[in-house]
């Protein structure tokens, strides 16, 4: 598969104004067999909310290459792993 990824995220008028730090974070994987597209709003308004969506989006991938790769994809799972982390 050759696929090709664009991505864009604007900030929201209120942060804009207050001067906070844009809170979307998005990850991307692909290989041979799969591509995978993992997409977060930031978690509030409170400091740092982007290292939390950020966070978020890279545990998702790297878990879903770990657990689905050879097994079909289970939403407990991914949620119950989620949670926990």
């Amino acid at each position: 598969m050759n696929f090709k990824n664009a991505t864009a995220s604007v900030i929201g008028s209120s942060h804009y104004k207050l001067y906070y730090n844009n809170q979307d974070s998005y990850s991307f994987y692909q290989d041979r067999t799969c591509i995978l597209g993992v997409v977060a709003d930031g978690c509030g308004s409170g400091s740092n909310s982007e290292v939390g969506a950020k966070l978020g989006v890279d545990f998702v991938v790297n878990f879903c290459k770990k657990n689905f790769s050879r097994n079909p994809f289970d939403k407990n799972l991914l949620e119950n792993a989620l949670i926990e982390y």
